[in-house]
């Protein structure tokens, strides 16, 4: 079996993030500049500069080009990777744009369609992705970097898996080299930056930053948790009141503060798009539960959706899985009893609960676990109650305050 470089297995990993803009999506990313002047001048000034950053970076022709738009409807069901011939029946019959990309690239021995199953509906047109390799015949890679800046192109990322990298030329105003890795990425960056915006130079040192940190072991860990906004008719959610009132650093973890919607689905993609963008150690997630006296970790999450009101955006799914063919339940991968434990000693009502419930707070639960499953990074969610100007009726509450104290306290738990 061909052993994969490391830029291979990021692209066929769910940590990859294929869809454009690059830059924005990958933290080990670098944009650089191309046209300069106007008329002919920055059009031929788009190509040389272009052509200049290929070398740089390619000591030799692209090992692969990737397709960073491709969306392949008959791999919805399979859970296995397909590997095609230079032309599939299946693929010659999704689009027009999809048979002239292949006529285009007549020359390679095979490409794989990596399905990585989608999280949600709302994830079914980014859920594969098609990387077509050289297998030592050249793409003819100036004449693809031509076409990108010339708009006739369709969306090529050039792979190098001696750097590391995948380079897109998206038009003639610039490009993006995305590395596999810090290292990979500070290999190239003094002799990038002569083509650095000038509008990125803060953001460009930070990922220098960033990288070293890495590269000398002085990055922090990174936690991100997630508040919802107020649903059911209320004006406030104790859970994002809590969390936007988080210390910005709690032990070893800096925080990463998100707020995201009471909507199936949405509320995920939110999570998972900022988790991308953080490269958190973990994820915690924070709702309402009306009703309950203590602050409750929780234990499991379930494939199901099954709202008694409608969300934010008038769902009121029935019966539905969270992830068509997921597992039933999964567990979270977060301390739940000692994260208990801790809030009580901080002298606070906790209960460990094994129902996260059918609602938003179970879809994204479950969503954010689905996604991290065997990656290494670890999810859950805690259920905070009621604010004292939410409860009616003799319902129990706890003091905003008290809220934060506890979530502080879980935090703190994390690594026991």
């Amino acid at each position: 079996m061909t052993r994969l470089s490391r830029i291979e297995k990021l692209i066929l990993s769910r940590d990859f993030d294929d869809e454009s803009p690059h830059f924005y999506r990958n933290p080990w990313a670098l944009r650089c500049e191309l046209g300069l002047g106007e008329g002919d001048a920055w059009t031929k000034s788009a190509r040389a500069r272009a052509r200049e950053i290929y070398h740089l970076l390619f000591p030799r022709p692209a090992d692969a080009v990737l397709f960073d738009d491709v969306m392949i409807d008959y791999t919805f069901d399979s859970g296995e990777d397909v590997c095609l011939g230079p032309v599939s029946d299946a693929i010659r019959a999704e689009s027009a744009r999809l048979r002239r990309l292949f006529r285009y690239y007549r020359r390679w021995r095979h490409s794989v369609v990596k399905n990585l199953r989608p999280q949600t509906p709302q994830d079914f047109d980014v859920r594969s992705r098609v990387i077509c390799y050289a297998d030592g015949k050249p793409f003819g890679d100036e004449a693809i970097i031509d076409d990108e800046i010339g708009e006739r192109g369709f969306g090529a990322g050039l792979v190098s898996y001696e750097s590391e990298c995948v380079l897109w030329v998206y038009d003639g105003r610039g490009c993006d080299a995305v590395f596999a890795t810090p290292e990979a990425m500070l290999a190239f960056y003094d002799r990038l930056s002569p083509f650095f915006l000038q509008y990125d130079a803060a953001e460009m040192a930070r990922r220098r930053e960033a990288a070293l940190d890495v590269c000398e072991g002085r990055r922090e860990k990174r936690l991100l948790v997630t508040g919802f906004e107020p649903f059911g008719g209320e004006t406030v959610n104790p859970a994002w009141e809590a969390v936007s009132r988080l210390p910005d650093v709690v032990g070893e973890y800096r925080l990463e503060k998100l707020r995201v919607p009471t909507v199936f689905g949405a509320a995920g993609e939110a999570a998972l798009d900022a988790a991308a963008r953080v490269r958190p150690e973990a994820v915690l997630c924070v709702g309402q539960a009306g009703g309950r006296a203590a602050v409750t970790p929780e234990m499991i999450a379930i494939n199901l959706r099954s709202a008694s009101i409608p969300d934010n955006a008038g769902n009121r799914p029935q019966d539905e899985p969270v992830v068509p063919g997921g597992p039933d339940g999964l567990f979270s991968t977060l301390p739940v009893r000692a994260m208990a434990a801790r809030i009580r000693a901080a002298g606070l009502p906790a209960l460990v609960s094994y129902s996260a419930g059918a609602f938003v707070c179970n879809d994204l639960m479950y969503a954010t676990l689905h996604h991290f499953r065997n990656t290494g990074v670890r999810a859950g969610f805690i259920h905070v109650p009621y604010l004292p100007e939410q409860a009616k009726d003799g319902a129990p509450s706890m003091a905003l305050g008290d809220i934060v104290r506890a979530l502080t306290a879980a935090i703190e738990a994390l690594d026991e």
